[in-house]
């Protein structure tokens, strides 16, 4: 193509580059990780639920 050379190559075409901060995949990296979050605390809080109703019914069948 006759580029002379890469320094050339981004002088020229780094402002068709959307981002050339390279954090264009940021957002979705916060979604993923909200999600995720989300995902664990709900199912911590059901394994802390499940884990007091069996505690419950363990005392009362003891007794």
């Amino acid at each position: 193509m006759g580029h002379s050379s890469t320094e050339m190559l981004f002088r020229v075409y780094s402002r068709y580059v959307p981002d050339i901060t390279r954090q264009d995949g940021s957002a979705m990296d916060n979604l993923l990780l909200a999600s995720k979050e989300k995902l664990t605390s709900a199912s911590n809080s059901s394994d802390t639920e499940a884990f007091i109703r069996n505690k419950q019914t363990d005392k009362e069948t003891s007794l």
